[in-house]
């Protein structure tokens, strides 16, 4: 669905929060990356700012993406190497680069006082569960937050799901090619009926396994 932002104020470019409602894993990342996509397919001239977790970096990721930033940042800038990717005091780097940028997404920061945002989303991981840890009830409960906050549901169609009530937009997870050890792409056809030794290096893995399992895996 589309998701209507209002222009910029001051001749500045204009500034989208995109923040996790859930501990862990809400799938935060993955929506900044779309938005980046659909703004830059539109001529748009884009800018993120990451959140630089565990960083040992801070500054403009080089495009392409360096770990030194955090994984999130470097992922980022591999996904959309024509955005400008940068880490650092969120407040402060997002009402830089939207002097320069048509459109600045922020990688965290739901319900920051400290940043201008011309628009609020709160992504939530439909699957979580306080079984899983690190545990989420929710940073921030979905009825807590104000009314223009944009409520984005994201992982609907995975076992467990619970679509909150007054989510405005739903988005799942979808596999786009499987990346063989030698570097080339394999189609996701590989994968049928194919015996997998799975590793997984995120704080939710279960989004993976289910998408693996889709796949016939």
């Amino acid at each position: 669905q589309r998701v209507c932002v209002p222009a910029g104020g001051g001749g500045r470019g204009r500034v989208v929060v995109v923040g996790g409602a859930t501990v862990g894993g809400a799938g935060r990342t993955a929506v900044v990356q779309w938005l980046g996509e659909q703004a830059l397919a539109a001529g748009l001239q884009v800018a993120v700012v990451g959140h630089g977790y565990r960083a040992s970096a801070r500054g403009r990721v080089p495009p392409g993406g360096d770990p030194r930033f955090g994984d999130d940042a470097a992922l980022l800038a591999a996904a959309l190497p024509s955005a400008w990717i940068e880490t650092g005091r969120r407040a402060a780097v997002a009402a830089r680069l939207a002097q320069r940028h048509d459109l600045v997404l922020t990688d965290g920061g739901l319900l920051d006082p400290a940043v201008a945002a011309d628009r609020v989303l709160a992504v939530w991981d439909c699957t979580s569960s306080p079984e899983v840890v690190p545990a989420g009830p929710a940073r921030v409960p979905l009825s807590r937050l104000p009314a223009a906050v944009v409520r984005w549901a994201h992982r609907v169609d995975e076992p467990g799901a619970v679509v909150p009530r007054g989510a405005q937009v739903y988005s799942r997870v979808v596999a786009k090619a499987v990346w063989a050890p030698g570097g080339g792409r394999l189609p996701l056809a590989w994968l049928q009926g194919r015996r997998v030794r799975v590793a997984c290096g995120i704080g939710r893995p279960g989004s993976f396994l289910h998408t693996l399992a889709r796949l016939g895996a």
